[in-house]
């Protein structure tokens, strides 16, 4: 709780706040110090102080995220923490850590609830939103990608620090269906999603884990990265034609796109790479590529699904240093 603003403040009243041990010294309080925090600027760093220069002063409450965490609700681990729910909170996410997300409702950041103080939250690790499935039925369109940050609170500031990501999730691909009734899934977008089922394969591709690549599909020299390859299809000599799964999308950042061509198999829309849109290959029988971090899946016969956004909800005081992919 705040020091007063008025009336008479002791030696006692600050060191109740900021603490420290007996007996006080009042220049054992300059800010920055051992003791009083950076947000009291009222509080000189160094040479004359008074008790006056006090006057409303209060003590941040900081933690770090050091560990890779799925949704994680910034409110509960500051009380976890320690916070006593009133102060100024500052929130670090440390580098390489990965703040996650497997539901494309729910951001691999929550902020929600009161900080009667204020948040701030400095990025230097890795916040991303669950990447959109592709076409996982026969005639599905991509789903859309979900949300890296979700903010529901007032009084919010982020900085992305240099070398940090705040990443939505890639739309899933949209998936085609060819003349003769067989179809094609699309691919994951980026994030996780899953690549699409085909008319002759129900199995659907997985997306990758923190820092690794999809599920590859068949025939394909290697797995899917940004965003999931989409399937691709084969016309035997007799004329049957069939798809192949779909390649799940990548949780690599920043991640690269893939083209996949098969003189058998025939030619499947790349994911897109570092906020590229899912690609198709001029083909409406071949299933799209899944959208690569904050961007679209692509269109086949039916359509890819929307970009996931980097930051949604409540309005945010944002400085950005790092990179960025999706909306905000």
């Amino acid at each position: 709780m705040a020091i007063q603003s008025s009336g008479v403040i002791t030696l006692q009243d600050i060191q109740d706040e900021f603490g420290g041990t007996s007996p006080i010294s009042l220049n054992e309080y300059y800010r920055n110090g051992s003791y009083v925090t950076s947000n009291n600027t009222s509080v000189p760093t160094s040479g004359s102080i008074t008790l006056s220069d006090f006057y409303g002063a209060v003590r941040q409450f900081t933690f770090s995220i050091t560990s890779n965490t799925q949704n994680a609700d910034i409110n509960t681990m500051a009380v976890a923490a320690g916070w006593d729910g009133s102060a100024p909170l500052i929130t670090t996410v440390t580098s390489n850590v990965w703040l996650w997300s497997d539901s494309t409702s729910l951001g691999g950041v929550i902020i929600s609830g009161s900080f009667p103080g204020g948040l701030t939250l400095l990025n230097y690790g890795n916040i991303i939103g669950k990447g959109g499935d592709g076409g996982l039925t026969q005639g599905a369109a991509g789903s859309a990608g979900g949300p890296a940050l979700t903010v529901a609170s007032t009084g919010v500031s982020i900085t992305n620090n240099s070398g940090a990501y705040i990443a939505g999730g890639g739309g899933g691909g949209g998936g085609a269906r060819r003349f003769n009734g067989q179809w094609s899934g699309g691919g994951g977008g980026a994030g996780g999603g899953r690549g699409g089922a085909t008319a002759t394969s129900t199995a659907t591709y997985a997306g990758g884990a923190i820092g690794q690549k999809g599920t590859s599909y068949y025939g394909a020299p290697g797995a899917a990265e940004a965003g999931g390859h989409s399937a691709t299809d084969n016309e035997s000599s007799s004329g049957t034609s069939y798809g192949t799964g779909s390649g799940g999308g990548g949780r690599i950042l920043p991640g690269v796109i893939q083209n996949y061509l098969h003189t058998t198999h025939g030619y499947g829309g790349a994911g897109g790479q570092q906020g590229g849109p899912g690609r198709v290959a001029g083909n409406d029988n071949i299933g799209a590529g899944g959208g690569g971090w904050g961007a679209a899946g692509g269109n086949a016969t039916y359509t890819g699904g929307a970009a996931g956004a980097a930051i949604s909800g409540t309005s945010v005081s944002l400085t950005n240093n790092g990179t960025i992919y999706g909306s905000t």
